[in-house]
């Protein structure tokens, strides 16, 4: 400082953040993305933590004919499906907790009316910040099961 206590001087630290700024970038643009998939895609697609439903895209929401997302939310992830089917999906749900991809089986699922709907079933294990979680992916079939039921009865 001068003798009026003015700064003569000024010290300080610059640091270049570009390449954090386009990682973020980047990352906003992943999560759009993401997201976009999510609300367009024509599957039913659900996230499971802890044995519990944490997500469902609307396409999930149509396929168990509910009025929204909430009756789903928070759902043991087993009881969305027939009763005859739990056995196996309590098997594949062990298979998830091992780090094994599931991919290609038939279930049945009951809707909110109670109807029953063929399923075709795709599931990944995952880890994010909140920990593991499983993304499951579930096509209605109920249309190709009926069209090889009557196949087969010709």
């Amino acid at each position: 400082h001068d003798h009026a206590g003015r700064p003569l001087q000024a010290f300080g630290i610059t640091q270049d953040i570009t390449e954090q700024r386009h990682a973020l970038d980047a990352l906003r643009e992943s999560r759009a993305l993401y997201a976009g998939l999510l609300d367009t895609s024509p599957d039913a697609i659900l996230v499971v933590r802890d044995g519990c439903v944490a997500f469902v895209n609307p396409a999930c929401v149509r396929l168990f004919k509910a009025d929204s997302e909430i009756p789903l939310i928070g759902r043991p992830a087993i009881g969305l499906f027939h009763a005859d089917d739990q056995e196996v999906v309590r098997t594949w749900l062990q298979r998830l907790e091992l780090a094994e991809a599931v991919r290609g089986l038939e279930q049945r699922i009951v809707t909110a009316e109670a109807g029953v709907v063929t399923v075709e079933v795709v599931a990944a294990p995952f880890h994010d910040r909140e920990g593991r979680a499983f993304h499951v992916v579930l096509r209605d079939v109920t249309e190709r099961v009926r069209m090889h039921e009557a196949l087969a009865e010709e």
